[in-house]
């Protein structure tokens, strides 16, 4: 019997932090200071999660986990706040 789990966007950071191919990644970020509204990043930027759960990037950026909108893998959508709210 396979019993599948529900991923949260906390557990896909971590996966893609230790994945030998982060370039595979692209994370869309809230961000108010682009004109678009959101920001994507590449599994590469990500340098590590803090203790406190938010995401740091090589060049020294936090970012709360709570501003990711969406993950995506090779183009398909692991995670999508906008259809699975609340999932952190």
């Amino acid at each position: 019997m396979h019993i599948m789990t529900r991923k949260t966007i906390l557990g896909i950071l971590k996966e893609i932090r230790y994945s030998k191919v982060k370039n595979k990644y692209r994370i869309y970020i809230k961000d108010r200071m682009v004109n678009q509204g959101v920001k994507v990043i590449s599994g590469e930027e990500i340098a590590g999660i803090t203790q406190l759960d938010q995401i740091l990037l090589v060049d020294g950026t936090i970012i709360p986990v709570h501003r990711v909108l969406r993950i995506e893998a090779d183009g398909k959508v692991l995670i999508d706040r906008s259809t699975s709210p609340g999932r952190r």
